[in-house]
């Protein structure tokens, strides 16, 4: 009777070994997918130079704000991942690398996994694939398309987010014109700076 009752025992630890191991290699394999996808997303942190600065302030003097807002989607993705929104924590989101998955860290993984999906989701364009970040890491632009920057800012009332845009017509004929580079800085840096 105790060599029957111990060999149900052990059963049961093998089927339940087992089905753990099927699981897992399945979740591991849909996880590993994600994490191929998402390996090179992510847009180089550029400290903004003098040359980067005078282009900021041309946007925002002579570009129409279309979205100035505290708390806005920007804030809500950050939000999504379980962080304070801040520039910090919206450059850590998009520029998220996964991890490789763990056979011990279901807690991990799962966390891994959201802030992947968050980012694949929501991942922003970007013309020089770039985060131009302010000296202090409390402003971070994102020159999203030709025409459009988005400009991000850390206040005590959140992360505010500032969305400019510059109709093609006038890109194309003062640059055609005048051969004004204060429309699309070049060269851009290129040196990368990392955020903790």
């Amino acid at each position: 009777m105790k060599k029957f009752l111990f060999a149900c025992v052990i059963l049961l630890v093998v089927i339940l070994a087992g089905a753990w191991l099927v699981v897992s290699v399945h979740t591991k394999s849909n996880y590993d997918r994600m994490r191929e996808g998402l390996v090179d997303t992510y847009y180089v942190v550029t400290p903004m130079d003098d040359q980067f600065r005078a282009f900021l302030a041309e946007v925002q003097s002579n570009w129409t704000c279309r979205v100035n807002e505290i708390g806005g989607p920007d804030s809500e993705v950050v939000k999504l991942a379980g962080m304070t929104p801040s520039v910090r924590n919206l450059i850590y989101v998009f520029n998220y690398q996964v991890p490789e998955y763990s056979w011990f860290s279901p807690k991990r993984n799962r966390q891994a996994a959201l802030i992947g999906l968050i980012k694949a989701k929501f991942f922003p364009r970007s013309v020089d694939k770039q985060w131009h970040v302010s000296e202090d890491q409390h402003l971070a632009v994102l020159w999203g398309v030709t025409n459009a920057v988005y400009v991000h800012q850390d206040e005590t009332g959140g992360l505010r987010t500032a969305l400019y845009f510059k109709k093609k017509k006038n890109i194309e004929r003062s640059g055609a014109r005048t051969g004004d580079s204060a429309t699309a800085p070049s060269p851009l840096p290129t040196s990368g700076v990392n955020l903790p």
